[in-house]
Formats: structure tokens, sequence, C-alpha cells
């Protein structure tokens, strides 16, 4: 194999790939890289046997076609300190010479038959989105699944294809997370999988421009993505998500109207003043106005004021802050519904039509 290509659009393509290199591999051959020289192109592939990308290396000249392996944190380095605009590979069957303007490094590597095979896009099950929306749901879910190791379902993002849109869904069983994105084109087929998150996280980090779309590919137990210059496959989690939508609140008469962002600034505040033991700020509602209030037996307590448009009966309910700042992050500058009942029901977080949030309250005896 023999190529030439700008060094900082490897640089760029290697870092992607290399997101997906083990730190601590089941096998020594998955700490490389595969480089494979086609005619026209030169592609990237990597893989810890979980998830696996392969990307495209854009405006590579292939002067001689072949494969080859390289060890992708040495090669990430050599590329992130090095300097000029190109750099050559040239590779043999066991080593490869990476030659840049005033160095040239030998790199030894196993031989490239031993690294592990990549599944073909399975085009039959498959809807597009735009690339935006697709981050947006995931970054609209991802605070809320499960951290806990005994609940894998709990453990990544539900996403549900219906024939004119898509849903993601989280949850750890004391709030749900739901974005949904209406599909650009209806698709004939229904399914659901229960995707990990660092998956999602490699297919965004794949968009090579913000307008792009992708096009998702669901099987059995695997999600497939294919983007501007790559395709990712991720494996999915075994196990049966709960019906979400018996936890959605229903006929809701109080409602509050909040700008997101002054909510979680006074909201952050609040948190300061709170306890491991009573990990909680009281919601006090009245016509017009929010009070909060926080206390710590070892640091005091914390009562904060601010307008907000509601027109119902008084009301208090306490929420752990966590729970509600993380939502707030994820929606800068938006304005948010908060819907209520009792002090004991759920609140639910209403952001647009596309995007409900359920929130737990803290019940104290």
């Amino acid at each position: 194999m023999k190529i030439r290509c700008n060094r900082e659009y490897l640089s760029s393509a290697w870092t992607t790939a290399n997101a997906v290199v083990p730190p601590k591999p089941i096998r020594p051959v998955l700490s490389q890289i595969k480089l494979c020289a086609s005619e026209n192109s030169l592609e990237l592939y990597a893989t810890d046997m979980d998830m696996g990308v392969k990307y495209t290396v854009p405006e590579a000249v292939i002067e001689e076609k072949g494969e080859a392996l390289i060890p992708a944190s040495l090669m990430g380095g050599i590329l992130k300190d090095a300097w000029g605009e190109e750099v050559q590979i040239i590779s043999k069957k066991d080593s490869s010479d990476v030659i840049l303007p005033d160095s040239t490094f030998h790199i030894l590597s196993d031989n490239v038959e031993n690294y592990p095979g990549f599944p073909a896009f399975d085009g039959k099950n498959t809807f597009t989105l735009p690339g935006e929306a697709f981050g947006r749901m995931v970054d609209l879910t991802r605070f809320a699944i499960s951290r806990e190791d005994t609940r894998y379902a709990l453990n990544g993002i539900f996403i549900e294809l219906k024939k004119g849109s898509v849903k993601m869904v989280s949850t750890d069983g004391r709030r749900l997370s739901c974005a949904e994105t209406k599909l650009p084109k209806s698709v004939k087929t229904t399914g659901s999988a229960i995707a990990p998150v660092p998956g999602l996280d490699e297919i965004i980090r794949c968009f090579s421009e913000d307008e792009e779309n992708v096009e998702i590919s669901l099987s059995e137990n695997m999600l497939q993505a294919k983007t501007k210059r790559a395709t990712v496959f991720t494996k999915l989690i075994e196990g049966t998500f709960p019906n979400y939508e018996e936890v959605i609140p229903k006929g809701y008469e109080k409602k509050v109207l909040f700008g997101g962002d002054d909510l979680l600034l006074r909201l952050r505040q609040a948190a300061r003043l709170t306890s491991e033991e009573s990990r909680a700020v009281k919601f006090s509602f009245k016509k017009g106005k929010l009070t909060m209030s926080s206390s710590s037996p070892e640091m005091g307590d914390a009562t904060i004021e601010m307008a907000v448009k509601y027109e119902g009966e008084d009301i208090e309910i306490r929420f752990n802050p966590a729970y509600l700042v993380d939502v707030m992050r994820a929606l800068p500058g938006k304005e948010i519904t908060l819907e209520l009942s009792e002090s004991t029901k759920p609140g639910l977080i209403t952001c647009g039509k596309d995007f409900f949030y359920v929130a737990m309250p803290v019940n104290v005896d």
C-alpha cells in the first residue's frame, strides 16, 4: 500500500476512528487501526468488537492499493505533533513507513489478516433523518439513562421507529426523558432497539457537515448508521424496555411557564444548600411567583424567588435539583412548561410538541 493525503484530514479522521479503539483491548490487534486503500479511496477501520467505525479520509491519493495496520495511539500522537501539509504512508506486510517533512517513522504492526471483519450495512429496515435532529435527540435523553449495572435494559437509549416518526426514550426509574422527530420520508416498517450511548456518540462524531442526513438500520442485535463519510455499527443492549407511555402524566390542570435559563440559574443556587440526606428543593407556586427553598443542617438554608406565568391554586412540591438541572442544561434558551397536579405526583416538563420529561417528586414524611 502506498498513499498520500492531507495531514490535517488524516489526523481528524484518525481521531474519529481512535475514539472506538479500546484502552484495554481483549485482543492486542484491536489496539490498531486498519487502513484500506482501494482504487479511489482510503478508509480507516476501528472496532472494540461491540462497536466499530469505517471512516473515509477525504482527498486521499492512492498510488498503490493495499491494506495495513498501524497502532492507533502511536499514529495519533505522530499526526498531532507533526508539521507540514502532507503525509505519505508506505506499507508492507508487517510494517509501515510514515513519511512527513523532515521525518520518517518505521512502525511495526500485526499482520492485517488478523484484524476482525466489519459487517456490511443492512439496508432493509432503515430510516433517514437530519444529523442535527439525531444529535439533539441523543442530547435530550442521554442524561436520564440508568447507571446501575443490574438494570441492563435501562443502561441505554430506547429507539422506537414508527411510520412517520422516531422517538428516543431514556429512564432510570426516577425520571424519564423522551424526544421525537418527524421523518422526512415515511417508512414502511416499524421497530425498536436499546442502543448504548457510546455507539450513538460515535455516530455524531462522524458528521462532517451540520446539515447532512444519517441513515439508520435496525436489526435484531445491531444498530448501523451511515453518514457522508462513515459507517458505524454498535451492538444493542439486551432486555425489555418498560412501557414508557404508562408513566406519562395526563390531565394536569396546573401549568407553569418558565424561561429555562432563568430557572436553571436560580435552581443551581438553591441546590447549593442541600445535603446528601435531604437532596431536595421545595418549589412553592403562587399566582405569578415561584419560591424555591432548600436547607442543609451543616451549612444553612436558602430562599430564592422568581416571577413565573402561573394562575392556578397554590401548590408545593419537592424535586431532586439534579434531575431538573440536567434537563435545563439540555434546553438552553428554551421556554418550558411544567405541569403539576399534587405534591406527591410526578411533574411533566414539555418543550414544544416533540419533547417531554417526567420527574418524580421527593416525598417527605
